[in-house]
């Protein structure tokens, strides 16, 4: 029997668009097919330092795969005061604009993560330029999640050195958007017969690019825009004014200390979704 999905997937094999049976004899959908989507998935079983690129300075920085169901943590146990600990992956992202007659590419991200001490830590999950070295404000070229010492906020911000020049930002809020959300001190769970060891005060965030030519997908708005979720529910909307579009960026996470205490950023994972470059975007209206 066969059985259909959304978007042309089936459990029949078939033949592919050009009539060559190669790949349709596996009943999976062609990974370089236009309907398909450029994906990372990074769930921290384990950590591979040669993946990175680290900026690793001012104190005793460690990184290591650590608690139930798998958590990145990025520890120092004796940090200097500005000590860094940013990890930088491979330049492989963009943004693709486009406009009213050549629809650009929808982009989501989403991590889910905890901090130890709010108070002393500036932090950053997004993309971002390889030159990024120093998560105490935002990168030249980026677009994610930056959280300032002192605070118990995170902001949503988008910035670019050459289109526009400047950052559009926003507070993230709860559901409703009158609200801004408060981060608080995480401690590791103690793990028992009945409850995993984990980090408590956890945090679920995550963006998706809405190019201009996509608009039919949304809200019938014509300019291109960035959705803002929180624990998976939309929250805020940001302009796409100084997106970074002329820029490969990779993906990035880290830590900059206001303090000498010990202190950590643990997340949980990393999941990116983009449609694939270099092949005719699908209707979505």
């Amino acid at each position: 029997m066969t059985t259909h999905f959304s978007n042309g997937v089936t459990n029949n094999p078939g033949r592919d668009k050009g009539g060559n049976p190669l790949w349709s004899v596996l009943k999976q959908p062609d990974p370089t097919s236009a309907l398909t989507e450029f994906v990372y998935f990074d769930d921290f079983f384990k950590y591979v330092p040669a993946d990175w690129t680290i900026t690793d300075e001012g104190g005793s920085e460690t990184q290591t795969a650590d608690y139930d169901n798998g958590w990145l943590s990025q520890v120092d146990t004796a940090p200097g005061a500005n000590a860094v600990n940013l990890l930088e992956g491979p330049d492989v992202w963009s943004f693709q604009k486009g406009d009213s007659t050549t629809p650009g590419l929808i982009l989501s991200y989403e991590t889910q993560f905890a901090i130890k001490d709010v108070d002393k830590l500036n932090t950053w999950h997004g993309l971002a330029i390889a030159t990024y070295a120093d998560p105490i404000a935002v990168p030249l070229d980026g677009v994610g999640f930056h959280h300032a010492e002192d605070t118990t906020t995170i902001q949503f911000s988008v910035k670019s050195s050459t289109v526009g020049g400047a950052t559009s930002s926003t507070l993230v809020t709860a559901p409703g958007g009158s609200t801004s959300i408060t981060l608080a001190d995480a401690a590791i769970t103690t793990k028992s017969a009945t409850a995993p060891s984990t980090p408590d005060e956890v945090i679920r965030l995550g963006f998706m690019y809405v190019p201009a030519g996509r608009d039919s997908y949304h809200d019938g708005a014509t300019a291109g825009k960035f959705w803002v979720f929180y624990n998976g529910v939309r929250v805020a909307t940001v302009a796409d004014t100084n997106l970074p579009y002329d820029k490969m960026l990779g993906v990035s996470l880290g830590w900059q200390s206001k303090g000498t205490d010990t202190n950590a950023l643990y997340t949980d994972f990393i999941k990116i979704k983009s449609e694939r470059m270099g092949v005719s975007a699908p209707s979505w209206s």
